[in-house]
C-alpha cells in the first residue's frame, strides 16, 4: 500500500474532534464506512461525528444506529471524506465544508482529489474496503460493531458480491470480517426487510428463524406469499430465481444462510 496514504490516515488517526462527511442521499457504502471509522475514532476516546444532506433511508439506520438525520454537532479540527468523488456530490447542506477538507478516503476512479490528503484506491470495491485495508495496515483495532458496520459497507456497493466490481481481495476481506460475532438485526416491520444482518455466525441454513430479502435477482418476491412475515418460503419460490443451498432438501422454511438483508 502506498506509504503516503498510510502516514495520511495515521495523521487522520491521531486528531480529535472530527467532522465525518459521506455524500448526499447517503447508501450503505458511505454510511456503513462512515460509520466503522467514527466507531474507531470513539474506540480511541476522540470526539467526532458523521454529517450527510439529506436524511438516512428508513431501512438503512440499523447502519447509523438508527440516526434519521445526520448533522454536525461541534466546531471540527478535522474533516474527513468518505466514499465522495467531487465536492458537490456533499450536497448543499455541506457545501460550506468543500474547501476545507482534510482527508479524502474513497474507492471512485472519478475522484478529483480536492483534500489536503487524498486517499483513493480506485480499484477497490467499496469505500469500506478501502477503509479496512487502511485498518489493517495502521494496526487500528477492529471490533464486532466496526466489522458489522464494513460488511454492509462492502455488500452495499458490491450488490451482495453480484457485480463486476467484486474481487478476490473484495472476498478475502469479507471472510476476514466474517470471523467477527455480529449482532441480530431485525427488520424494522415485519415483511419488510432492511439492509443489515441476520447473525451469520449463529444462523446457519435450516435456521427457521432467519430473514431473508424480499428482493431475489432484481425480482420482487414478496408478491403472492413467496416471502411471508420477512421469511423466505422455499415451498413457493415460482419466479424468484432461487435454487436451494447444498445439503438443504426443501420444506418449510429453510435453505439460504442469511449473511445481509438487501436494499435496493
Amino acid at each position: 500500500m502506498n506509504e503516503a496514504y498510510l502516514t495520511a490516515f495515521r495523521e487522520l488517526m491521531s486528531m480529535d474532534d472530527v467532522l465525518i462527511l459521506v455524500h448526499r442521499n447517503p447508501d450503505g457504502d458511505c454510511l456503513g464506512t462512515a460509520f466503522a471509522l467514527k466507531r474507531a475514532f470513539e474506540n480511541l476516546g476522540r470526539r467526532v461525528c458523521v454529517a450527510a444532506t439529506g436524511t438516512v433511508d428508513r431501512n438503512l439506520r440499523d447502519i447509523t444506529d438508527g440516526a434519521e438525520e445526520l448533522k454536525p454537532t461541534f466546531l471540527p479540527s478535522a474533516i474527513v471524506s468518505v466514499d465522495v468523488a467531487t465536492q458537490p456530490m456533499l450536497g448543499p447542506d455541506l457545501a460550506c465544508y468543500a474547501d476545507t477538507v482534510d482527508y479524502n478516503i474513497d474507492h471512485h476512479y472519478t475522484n478529483t482529489e480536492y483534500a489536503r490528503n487524498n486517499i483513493v484506491f480506485g480499484s477497490a470495491s467499496s469505500a469500506g474496503e478501502v477503509l479496512f485495508d487502511l485498518f489493517r495496515a495502521c494496526d487500528v483495532e477492529i471490533d464486532d460493531v466496526m466489522a458489522e458496520k464494513l460488511y454492509a459497507a462492502i455488500a452495499f456497493d458490491t450488490g451482495c458480491f453480484r457485480y463486476s466490481n467484486t474481487t478476490a481481495h473484495t472476498h478475502e476481506v469479507t471472510a476476514e470480517l466474517l470471523k467477527y460475532s455480529y449482532r441480530s438485526l431485525a427488520p424494522a416491520e415485519a415483511g419488510t426487510g432492511c439492509f443489515g444482518f441476520v447473525a451469520p455466525l449463529s444462523r446457519r441454513k435450516g435456521d427457521s428463524s432467519a430473514h431473508y430479502p424480499k428482493d431475489v435477482g432484481g425480482k420482487r418476491c414478496g408478491r403472492r406469499g413467496r416471502f411471508r412475515n420477512g421469511l423466505f418460503d422455499p415451498s413457493d419460490r415460482r419466479g424468484c430465481g432461487l435454487r436451494y443451498a447444498e445439503g438443504d432438501q426443501g420444506g418449510g422454511r429453510q435453505g439460504f444462510p442469511s449473511l445481509c438483508r438487501r436494499y435496493f
